[in-house]
């Protein structure tokens, strides 16, 4: 499928982890989702440099939802709203990414591992391909559920309707400079313009 005049349910934006999760757990859903990234290939960027920790407030992934959110609010720094969701699906989270093929290694103490088969720099010491074993198994799992895809885009306006600003569409070029514009409720056609 291609990035053209779809109608798309979800549109993300960025093709880092984050990104890459959120499409393609809305594709698995059922969603027809575009995911954008304005650098030359998903996952461009920080999430090539990734350690693989999977962050678990410094305790057991094992730990209660309770102990998580707890941890993570010792310090005050998160909304307690949004501490609390991570904290009730951070196990979760970490089983997805294992059912879309990413492995995790939970033996070395309290932080899961992503991708720990990983090659070693020679120095300084680092693993180097743990970012792109991620993107590549996430890439895979969002196309083989239908995702469609776009890099070296540029999103040059979101279209709203009204004062509410319920998105219409959106309006985009990607790197040859052609329209990758969509617009919700139409299969094809053209954006307007303005």
């Amino acid at each position: 499928m291609s990035a053209g005049q779809e109608k798309h349910d979800v549109l993300v934006v960025g093709a880092g982890l984050a990104g890459l999760v959120a499409a393609s757990r809305a594709a698995e859903l059922g969603a027809v989702v575009l995911l954008v990234e304005k650098g030359g290939f998903m996952g461009e960027g920080n999430t090539l440099t990734t350690t693989g920790a999977y962050y678990t407030a410094g305790i057991s992934y094992g730990s209660s939802a309770d102990e998580l959110n707890n941890r993570a609010m010792t310090r005050g720094a998160a909304f307690p709203e949004l501490a609390r969701a991570w904290a009730d699906n951070c196990r979760r989270g970490l089983e997805w990414l294992e059912s879309a093929g990413v492995q995790v290694d939970r033996t070395g103490g309290e932080t899961p591992r992503l991708e720990v088969r990983s090659t070693i720099s020679a120095g300084p010491v680092y693993k180097v391909d743990v970012g792109p074993n991620i993107v590549k198994k996430l890439r895979a799992f969002f196309d083989a559920h239908q995702g469609v895809s776009a890099s070296n885009t540029t999103v040059v306006k979101l279209l709203t309707q009204g004062r509410g600003s319920r998105r219409r569409g959106r309006r985009q070029h990607g790197e040859a400079g052609q329209a990758l514009s969509g617009r919700d409720g139409a299969r094809h056609g053209r954006l307007p313009s303005g």
